[in-house]
C-alpha cells in the first residue's frame, strides 16, 4: 500500500504518519502490523535493491536492507503511544531470522529511546 506510484521507499516519518493513523482509526483494537522483511523486493526494479531469499522456504528476505527494516520498525513504534499497536514478524522464518529480527527491534527501540521519542515499551516485547 505504501509503495503505490512510488520509485522510493517511504520514509520513517511518512511510515509513522501512516501507522498512527490507523492506530488512532483503530483505538480501543489492538493493531498488529506485519512487517514481512520483504519490503525490498516490492519496490521497483529501477529503485536499486538486491534480491535475496532466506534458507527457510525461499521467503524473500530483504537481510541487506537493514536501513528499510529499521525505519518500518522505528515508525510502527512510533505510532505505539495508544498502547495499541503490536509488530508483528510473518511464519516460516528460519530462527536466525527471528532472532536478527528481535535484534533490530531492540535497536529500533534504543534509537528512539536516545531521540527522545516515546513509545509504547509493550509494542516491541519479544
Amino acid at each position: 500500500m505504501q509503495l503505490i506510484g512510488r520509485a522510493a521507499y517511504p520514509s520513517e516519518d511518512e511510515q509513522a504518519a501512516l501507522y498512527a493513523g490507523v492506530a488512532e482509526a483503530a483505538f480501543r483494537i489492538p493493531s498488529s502490523f506485519a512487517r514481512s522483511m520483504s519490503g525490498a523486493t516490492r519496490l521497483p526494479p529501477t529503485a536499486n535493491t538486491k534480491k535475496t531469499h532466506s534458507s527457510a522456504g525461499g521467503h524473500p528476505c530483504d537481510v541487506d536492507r537493514t536501513d528499510i527494516f529499521l525505519d518500518q520498525l522505528r515508525a510502527i513504534l512510533r505510532a505505539s503511544t495508544r498502547h495499541n499497536v503490536r509488530v508483528m514478524f510473518p511464519d516460516g522464518l528460519h530462527v536466525t531470522e527471528v532472532q536478527r529480527a528481535k535484534a533490530l527491534l531492540k535497536q529500533a527501540m534504543e534509537e528512539l529511546k536516545r531521540r527522545g521519542i516515546k513509545y509504547d515499551t509493550a509494542s516491541g516485547s519479544a
